[in-house]
């Protein structure tokens, strides 16, 4: 089954409680993605579950203040789409649910994928006035950007 990654953008657009508008809604899930595709050009990350988890992890928020089991919700969300509308090995999806599940905790971790999902969401943080650290980014292209502002080749 080819992922068709505009649909399920769509689909979860549809779906979220959060408004077209909200700090974590739609426009920053595009963010979350470009940023994403950015650091896994850098590391080799597995692209279909960073593009996946942009538009998965902050799906099944309720609001955009306190929303702690905002990930959990997002994985079981993840696990119940899968083979009706996309569909992804056993081993990958088991990835992005840990990704969804615990992006929002501020942990690190040395997988590179799920490393690069959480970056690339971190990335993000200065839409709501906040500077990413690298001390709580996984990659070390995240940690750059982190440093940097940016990565030192300045295409992002």
């Amino acid at each position: 089954m080819t992922i068709d990654f505009d649909k399920l953008l769509q689909l979860m657009i549809e779906h979220t409680s959060v408004g077209p508008n909200s700090i974590h809604g739609p426009d920053h899930w595009r963010r979350v993605m470009q940023n994403g595709l950015q650091l896994a050009k850098r590391n080799g990350a597995d692209v279909t579950i960073v593009k996946l988890f942009a538009i998965f992890h902050d799906a099944e928020r309720w609001n955009d203040g306190h929303d702690p089991q905002h990930g959990q919700r997002a994985a079981e969300l993840v696990k119940s789409l899968h083979g009706k509308v996309f569909e992804i090995d056993q081993e990958s999806l088991e990835l992005l649910c840990v990704a969804c599940r615990f992006h929002h905790q501020g942990g690190t971790t040395d997988d590179l994928t799920i490393g690069t999902c959480w970056d690339a969401d971190r990335m993000d943080l200065t839409r709501v006035s906040t500077t990413p650290d690298p001390q709580y980014m996984s990659t070390d292209a995240g940690k750059s950007f982190a440093r940097l502002g940016c990565f030192e080749d300045r295409e992002f």
